[in-house]
C-alpha cells in the first residue's frame, strides 16, 4: 500500500467494503502506514538482538574433561583433523 501511495504521490487512500466496493469504511494514510512499519521493525530487531556469550571452562564441558581424563591415563592427545 505504501509503494502504491508513493507512485501516486498520495498521502492518504480510500478503504471500501469487499462486498460493496462503492461504499468507502474508513481511510488510511501514510502516517499510519508509516507507524505500522516501526512498529514492525521493532519487534523485527527485538526478535533479532544479540543474546549474551557465556562463555564455559574447557574443564567443565565433555571434551575438557575427556581430555583431562585421557592425560590422567597416559593416553596421548588425538590428532587434529
Amino acid at each position: 500500500m505504501a509503494h502504491e501511495l508513493a507512485r501516486r504521490d498520495a498521502t492518504a487512500a480510500a478503504v471500501v467494503d469487499r462486498a460493496s466496493p462503492g461504499r468507502v469504511v474508513g481511510e488510511i494514510t501514510l502516517g499510519q502506514l508509516l507507524h505500522a512499519r516501526r512498529a514492525d521493525l521493532r519487534e523485527e530487531e527485538h526478535r533479532e538482538r544479540s543474546l549474551p556469550l557465556v562463555l564455559i571452562p574447557p574443564a567443565l564441558t565433555r571434551q575438557g574433561r575427556s581430555a583431562r581424563e585421557r592425560e590422567t591415563a597416559g593416553i596421548p592427545e588425538r590428532p587434529a583433523r
